[in-house]
């Protein structure tokens, strides 16, 4: 049952995969077609197209090294490049950009830090792209809440970075799942720890 379950969220996660890049190609066929013909009547408004062209190409190239880092994870062959990292700076950047790209949509990210700034051996784009899936997916499934709370604290010698949203959640076998799946790709299940 846990298998048949895991196997309709990976279907679910191509298919979101796959809406998710409609959007900013879209978005960016049209602009290109409107610059491209000079349907724009001012410069500041070119500007500002090209602005959105910009954040909508950052955000291709986002989902697109996503996929491919899930891709790699599956076959087992994603490296993990571990380095001294500041964790709050590094909470604070992620949940600062992921701020600014949600905003027009009404949402606010809550962003509590505990206690002094914290370093540790991490991989930091490894790092950066679970916290910003974590919201993501906080956003995406709290359709009706437009407050995402994220704490950074450390209890017990250990750290703990929490994404809080008041969303349609997940069953505890469907979290099973996941974690399951995490083993097999070979990623320490020391590092995670569901709420």
């Amino acid at each position: 049952m846990i298998e048949k379950r895991f196997a309709q969220l990976k279907s679910d996660f191509v298919s979101a995969v796959s809406h998710e890049f409609r959007s900013p190609l879209t978005s960016m066929r049209q602009l290109t077609g409107m610059l491209a013909t000079g349907r724009i009547p001012n410069e500041e408004r070119r500007q500002s197209y090209y602005d959105v062209l910009s954040a909508e190409t950052v955000r291709l190239q986002r989902l697109v090294e996503g996929l491919l880092d899930f891709g790699r994870m599956e076959a087992g062959a994603r490296e993990y490049s571990l380095e001294s990292i500041n964790i709050s700076d590094l909470v604070r950047s992620v949940v600062t950009d992921f701020q600014r790209e949600v905003q027009e949509d009404g949402y606010h990210i809550d962003l509590v830090a505990e206690g002094p700034e914290l370093t540790i051996q991490a991989d930091r784009e490894a790092f950066s792209r679970a916290l910003w899936n974590l919201l993501d997916n906080a956003v995406k499934y709290s359709p009706d809440y437009c407050t995402v709370r994220v704490e950074l604290a450390r209890k017990d010698h250990k750290l703990f970075v929490r994404v809080q949203d008041r969303g349609i959640g997940m069953s505890l076998s469907e979290q099973r799942a996941i974690f399951d799946e995490v083993l097999k790709m070979g990623i320490p299940l020391r590092t995670f720890e569901s709420a």
